[in-house]
């Protein structure tokens, strides 16, 4: 007989996917992401069988994905950091996967830790994976995904950050370039990036894409304007020593709302930068764009 092991765990352990906050009323196809964090969502209190035991049901091919799927998620409360390997394994080896399974895979990677050494690899398997589930027309395609991109985004290193390119075209089934850009910006908004890092594709692809959203005879409320101010906010976390040319877009507009919107965001992306103690010189162009919004604003 199999002893069982009860665990208790304070709280409610969770994993958010949390893309949307910054835009808030824009759209409603992103908040089904929130969907995919709630399967994670871990009850406060519950027994699980010997970590053996489900290990063996994880790893177990032949056996139905919910099955494995349950397992799965009492050997993440048992033995997180074994769960970090066998995801990060699991994705390395996803052409051998079943789709439903690597679905599964996929959102399991918001919820592990990986380890230091496993950062950059993880990363391009995610982006490997959201590439496929790009161009499938199906349903939970999308949500997938974002959910990879989103992950891909939190891991790579900065010098990488041109391999979220490609997602910035909207060539596949899923349009991406709203996600892609929220984790552009999440990897230069704790520190800019620096000069040696500077990618003049990447900036300049996100520019042209920017001012198409940004266009007078184009803009709106909705995905159009979040993808023209995520643009903007991109820009100015890629480069801070040039002025960001998107400013003269939304000074065009002339729309008090937007000018508001990116400069309380600009106020944010500002005071993180002064966390980590950079000096002013670093951001100050930054500070003379903020100054031109305020103009509008009046």
């Amino acid at each position: 007989m199999i002893e069982s092991t009860c665990l208790m765990i304070q709280g409610e352990q969770r994993s958010e996917i949390d893309l949307y906050h910054q835009n808030s009323g824009f759209g409603d196809e992103f908040r089904q992401l929130s969907d995919i964090s709630e399967q994670w969502r871990l009850p406060q209190r519950f027994c699980v069988a010997d970590h053996r035991d489900v290990e063996q049901v994880v790893r177990d091919e032949n056996a139905n994905v919910q099955t494995r799927l349950a397992s799965l998620q009492h050997w993440l409360v048992a033995s997180p950091d074994n769960v970090a390997v066998y995801v990060a394994d699991q994705l390395d080896d996803q052409d051998d996967l079943d789709l439903e399974w690597l679905k599964t895979i996929v959102r399991a990677a918001d919820s592990v830790v990986f380890p230091p050494d496993r950062l950059e690899t993880v990363a391009k398997s995610l982006l490997k994976a959201a590439s496929q589930f790009r161009d499938r027309d199906e349903f939970g395609a999308a949500e997938i995904c974002w959910s990879a991109i989103h992950r891909a985004g939190s891991l790579l290193p900065v010098n990488c950050i041109a391999r979220l390119l490609p997602f910035l075209e909207n060539s596949g089934e899923v349009d991406t370039r709203l996600v892609v850009l929220q984790a552009i910006f999440s990897m230069v908004e704790v520190e800019p990036l620096l000069d040696k890092n500077f990618d003049a594709e990447l900036y300049s692809r996100i520019e042209k894409l920017g001012r198409s959203n940004l266009e007078p005879d184009v803009f709106c409320a909705g995905e159009t304007s979040a993808i023209g101010i995520e643009c903007l906010m991109a820009l100015a976390g890629l480069s801070p020593g040039r002025s960001n040319p998107l400013c003269v877009c939304v000074s065009v507009l002339n729309r008090t709302w937007l000018s508001r919107t990116i400069a309380g965001r600009y106020r944010e992306l500002l005071a993180s930068w002064r966390q980590v103690s950079l000096d002013s010189d670093s951001f100050g162009v930054l500070e003379d764009d903020l100054a031109s919004l305020a103009l509008v604003d009046e």
